[in-house]
């Protein structure tokens, strides 16, 4: 919430500045605007600013009849959990090594302004952005929680141009109705040469219900990120956790059982190791999801679509 105070913050609708009349009042005073007048707040006086003219999300689905969001995630909270948790999905280290290496180029800049698109939950390997950056840190998400400063639609972030120096966005893009308007913002909000971080799944199987809408291919999911110089792409979980996937929703659909589909996974966990003896361009083109790591690059140097074949790095 600290960054947040600092930050001149636009109405999602028209794009014109927000005026705060008090300390948690922020209101757009532009007549023209269908989102005209007080901005809606959380009982926590966390301000709702989403365009609900141009989004999935409806007031009645983010605020219910108390104020409070109706969407819910589901959280592992107790320590058995987490171990049943670490067991079917393993230790993400590549995610882990490719946010600590952004923490690094972070450490060597003055202040850095970060945004979590997505962040009502702690990602993987995001605690080390928090433990360095806390006080840098801007996230928001579609539902409340402890880690959310505001609740918001990534279609249109409520923020001026060319304010942030990185931005995160983790699990998050199949989940939106329109990815290239997203990425669109992330373009717009980010200084020039400021840094991106996706992840995306590619071989899952639908998640959050109505809620889930694409997939990427490695490739794809860079393609995504055209405007955007590569440092890094690749796959987040190979054919292993692929094969995990097909196997729990194979027995939950088979049994009726979303319990058995667990079990199922559970028992044929040993299977996501074997990825790591499998050629990353294998796993590459069976990926269970793929990260981008980029940096914007002026509007005036991009390629053409044929040079972005070049970044396939598969096994066809």
């Amino acid at each position: 919430m600290k960054l947040l105070s600092s930050l001149n913050l636009i109405c999602p609708a028209c794009k014109k500045a927000l005026e705060t009349h008090s300390k948690y009042e922020l209101a757009c005073n532009n007549k023209a605007c269908k989102q005209y007048g007080q901005v809606e707040t959380l009982p926590n006086h966390k301000p709702v600013l989403i365009n609900f003219a141009d989004s999935v999300f409806s007031k009645n689905v983010l605020l219910g009849s108390h104020g409070k969001s109706k969407l819910k995630r589901k959280v592992w909270s107790s320590s058995l959990s987490e171990i049943i948790k670490l067991v079917l999905n393993g230790v993400n280290n590549k995610t882990k090594a490719n946010i600590s290496l952004i923490a690094e180029e972070l450490s060597k800049m003055s202040n850095p302004k970060i945004l979590i698109i997505g962040g009502g939950s702690i990602g993987v390997g995001v605690n080390a952005l928090y433990e360095k950056f806390e006080n840098n840190i801007v996230s928001f998400d579609v539902y409340d929680s402890d880690y959310v400063d505001f609740i918001g639609d990534a279609n249109n972030t409520p923020f001026e141009n060319e304010v942030f120096d990185f931005v995160l966005i983790q699990a998050v893009l199949e989940h939106v109705e329109s990815p290239h308007s997203v990425v669109s913002e992330i373009y717009r909000v980010l200084k020039n040469k400021g840094l991106v971080y996706a992840e995306t799944p590619f071989l899952q199987h639908v998640h959050e219900g109505a809620y889930d809408f694409t997939r990427y291919t490695v490739l794809g999911h860079r393609m995504l990120f055209k405007d955007f110089d590569k440092i890094r792409i690749g796959f987040i979980g190979g054919l292993g956790q692929s094969l995990l996937w097909s196997i729990e929703n194979f027995a939950k659909g088979l049994f009726r059982s979303k319990a058995i589909g667990k079990g199922f996974k559970l028992l044929f966990f040993w299977v996501r190791i074997l990825e790591l003896i499998i050629p990353d361009a294998a796993n590459d083109d069976g990926a269970c999801g793929s990260f981008f790591y980029g940096a914007k690059k002026p509007s005036n140097g991009q390629k053409r679509l044929i040079e972005y074949l070049n970044d396939y790095q598969g096994n066809q």
